[in-house]
């Protein structure tokens, strides 16, 4: 698993430089679980923080220790610096990524040599549409790769759920982002939701395993319904579309 490569990292991709410096000196950091992090030489806005924040969040699944709900910070004449929470100490978040590691290779080694990518990514959908139980719990399990990692647990809301497909996906060489935009639900009430796009070849494909869950655990096995969709059939779901690539 490779923590912390910025080579493919899509979120990243889209900040300004003084972002991208800031992102990297949070996440070097966060890694290293330090409570206090010089980021800038120069006063960031709560606005431009929070992108920053969201970035690293969503970028990398498998760091699952920090706190991201908690965005606090200082401004000084000097600059800005970051004052990061975490969910776990140390010793747990050791135990945890290296259960988290063994976890990924177990699910990937399990896809046969010389299947196509979207076979590799039905597989992964499908695993994770019958395994995870979608449930909100604290958010160190739910909104992590650690709730649908979590042995007999599987707890999970759509971030945590979205989280472990893009490092899954990712894991067996296909590239994948989290998506985050709003979804109707009944009565055409919206509410904020997590899922993914893929890359195949040069074609982007949105997958929602969060909205197979309940199917998948009725019938046993996924249905195509919200898998490899284009953005012409995501009727109920909107996002920021200027931001990420085009499924055509």
């Amino acid at each position: 698993m490779e923590q912390f490569g910025l080579a493919g990292r899509f979120y990243y991709s889209r900040l300004n430089d003084t972002g991208k410096k800031a992102y990297r000196l949070l996440l070097g950091g966060m890694n290293e679980q330090k409570t206090k992090i010089r980021i800038s030489d120069h006063q960031l806005a709560a606005k431009d923080l929070k992108k920053i924040y969201s970035a690293i969040n969503l970028d990398n699944p498998e760091m699952f220790w920090p706190d991201y709900y908690k965005l606090k910070w200082i401004n000084s004449l000097s600059g800005c610096t970051a004052l990061p929470s975490y969910f776990y100490e140390k010793q747990e978040k050791e135990t945890l990524y290296a259960q988290l590691h063994t976890w990924m290779i177990h699910v990937c080694g399990q896809i046969p040599s010389g299947v196509s990518e979207g076979e590799k990514v039905w597989m992964i959908y499908d695993y994770l549409a019958r395994r995870v139980n979608y449930k909100k719990d604290v958010l160190a399990l739910s909104n992590t790769v650690i709730g649908p990692m979590k042995k007999n647990y599987h707890a999970s809301v759509c971030e945590g759920t979205a989280k472990a497909f893009k490092l899954l996906c990712e894991a067996a060489g296909i590239p994948c982002i989290v998506m985050i935009g709003d979804a109707a639900v009944k009565n055409s009430e919206t509410v904020l939701h997590a899922w993914n796009m893929v890359r195949l070849g040069n074609a982007y494909r949105h997958v929602d395993a969060t909205w197979e869950i309940s199917h998948a655990h009725m019938r046993g096995i996924a249905d195509d319904s919200r898998f490899l969709k284009k953005d012409s059939d995501m009727t109920c779901y909107s996002w920021n579309r200027t931001e990420v690539p085009l499924c055509r």
